[in-house]
């Protein structure tokens, strides 16, 4: 899409509301509009973390790539979940990535990577249950290994 391309800071911010606006309860049909709307738009080569890490984020490709496979899951999406997951295990350095195991649990067991949103229904918000969204995740892509 030429007008995410003219502007990568747009792209940039889906990231963040991608991450925060996936976990609003499923009945209110947010997460859903916000994964359609990165469906159209896509990933931005010009954006660090779509496909490379920049000096201040050496994991941004494997905790980007995280980040949508689990907003994925959120709303039940089980092959776009694993194609993200797929794509967070074949960057250049997750063997150094500390959160590594994330991924290659849900690798593992891509239902019960789903399910642990599933279970929570359509009414209940599940912002902090995604890991993206707990405490001191911004080390998923800023951390050191």
């Amino acid at each position: 899409m030429k007008y995410m391309e003219d502007y990568p800071d747009l792209s940039l911010n889906i990231y963040g509301t991608l991450a925060v606006y996936s976990g609003l309860p499923l009945s209110t049909t947010i997460p859903n509009k916000i994964l359609a709307f990165y469906d159209r738009i896509g990933c931005n080569k010009a954006v660090p973390g779509c496909t490379y890490n920049p000096k201040v984020a050496p994991f941004a490709v494997p905790g980007v790539n995280f980040t949508v496979a689990e907003a994925y899951a959120r709303i039940g999406q089980k092959q776009k979940a694993v194609k993200y997951l797929l794509q967070s295990q074949a960057s250049p350095n997750f063997g150094n990535w500390r959160y590594n195991y994330l991924v290659k649990n849900a690798l593992k067991d891509p239902d019960g990577f789903l399910n642990q949103f599933a279970k929570s229904g359509p009414y209940k918000q599940v912002m902090f249950d995604m890991y993206v969204n707990k405490n001191r995740s911004c080390l998923m892509c800023h951390g050191r290994p």
